[in-house]
């Protein structure tokens, strides 16, 4: 089998554990004893546990091996959905989101990097944003499965009763984590190719300190993270409310509905990176370039959502947003891995994750009082200025810079 093929796999099963719990998310929280402003607590919490821990494992997988790393994220990742099956109430929902924080922190930044250096391998690094974005296609792809599953799980294990009916959908994610798990070995038999380590940098520490101080003297990277957070400011918003919004629209919603809404969404997202690379390939234009348009849309689309009071609007709505950050993750990816020598690819690909999920945290938890107080949508309209405003701006200052130079690849400099 191919590696292009395996990545495919590897990305679609992380996408579906995803998907099948991400479809009841917001409902499973209410199920075992979070009030709505509660989530928004329990997401900070999530944020904050990955912010700490996010940049030090990116260091690890780079000094100590990526494969490796993300092992421990699978099994890290069962143990969270096994924590929120065995503790069905609002501290359990704190322990498990504090696990699942930790997965996702070590999962970042590992086969994503360790894919790029495949690519790189093989001379294929001007097709990088195509290949990324098949990548990503077959991780929305899975995610979708899964939420559509997720939406009908509960009522299929209906028969079978737990704590809640949405714990199956925790269940189904621990399973899917412990299968990838033991296939593992084949969809990464390549093994590790770690770059060369100065004798300055050995240190996790050090080889912290450098990476982060490579991103911000690197024009594109700095650039990369600080577009980043702003986006985060909207995706934690949306993550966190956008089924609580659509139980104020729609008391009546099912379960199913739930799924197929995820399930479109992130449909969404498997055009989303295959329509912005083709487009690139057929008008040449940079992934920089696309990236200072596609900001300002997301803005739109955002501001567009939080106006909508019927569920077929709201959909629609929801429905586009996802098709342009699609987008915009496969462009921001692309400029990130072409300004990223190997030797920090796992710790930059950390740091940006990190900066976006702090954005959203940094902006969600004070907007947590406009959630309880003025409700979901006059929260999703702050974020939707906040972004905007940003987009302008970064349309006329990054407009007018060059891009940064490409780094040497014996030097990384």
């Amino acid at each position: 089998m191919s590696f292009r093929l395996r990545m495919m796999i590897h990305a679609a099963l992380m996408g579906l554990g995803f998907g099948t719990f991400l479809a009841v998310q917001g409902v499973f929280m209410g199920e075992h004893g979070a009030e709505v402003w509660q989530i928004g607590l329990i997401l900070t919490l999530f944020v904050v546990i990955v912010a700490v821990a996010e940049v030090p494992f990116g260091v690890l997988a780079d000094t100590r091996g990526r494969i490796a790393l993300f092992r421990l994220a699978l099994v890290l990742q069962a143990a969270g959905g096994a924590t929120l099956v065995v503790l069905p109430n609002f501290w359990g929902l704190i322990v498990g989101a504090s696990i699942l924080a930790l997965s996702t922190a070590a999962e970042s930044g590992t086969i994503d990097a360790w894919a790029v250096e495949r690519i790189k391998a093989e001379g294929k690094e001007d097709r990088l944003q195509q290949i990324i974005g098949g990548f990503q296609a077959a991780a929305a792809l899975g995610i979708t499965g899964g939420a559509i599953l997720g939406g009908y799980l509960p009522d299929l294990m209906s028969g079978i009763p737990l704590h809640a009916p949405t714990s199956w959908n925790a269940v189904f994610m621990s399973v899917v984590a412990v299968l990838h798990l033991l296939l593992s070995p084949y969809l990464f038999h390549e093994g590790e190719n770690p770059a060369e380590v100065d004798e300055a940098e050995a240190h996790p520490v050090q080889r912290m300190r450098a990476a982060i101080r490579f991103a911000a003297m690197t024009f594109d990277l700095r650039d990369i993270l600080i577009l980043g957070a702003v986006l985060g400011i909207g995706m934690g918003m949306v993550e966190g409310y956008w089924q609580p919004r659509l139980c104020e629209i729609d008391p009546s919603m099912a379960y199913a509905r739930f799924g197929w809404v995820t399930a479109g969404y992130f449909a969404m997202a498997i055009g989303g990176p295959l329509a912005i690379g083709a487009f690139a390939t057929k008008t040449g234009v940079s992934a920089r370039a696309q990236l200072l348009a596609l900001p300002l849309v997301l803005a739109g689309v955002l501001a567009a959502l939080s106006f909508q009071s019927g569920f077929w609007g709201f959909v629609a709505a929801y429905l586009g947003l996802m098709l342009v950050i699609a987008m915009t993750g496969s462009a921001q990816a692309t400029v990130m891995n072409k300004a990223t020598p190997d030797r920090y690819r796992s710790s930059i690909q950390s740091l940006a994750s990190l900066t976006m999920r702090g954005g959203a945290g940094v902006v969600t938890l004070p907007l947590i009082y406009v959630v309880k107080t003025y409700g979901i949508d006059a929260g999703w309209k702050i974020a939707a200025g906040i972004l905007g405003a940003y987009a302008v701006l970064r349309l006329i200052l990054v407009g007018r810079r060059p891009p940064s130079p490409p780094v040497a690849p014996e030097t990384g400099q």
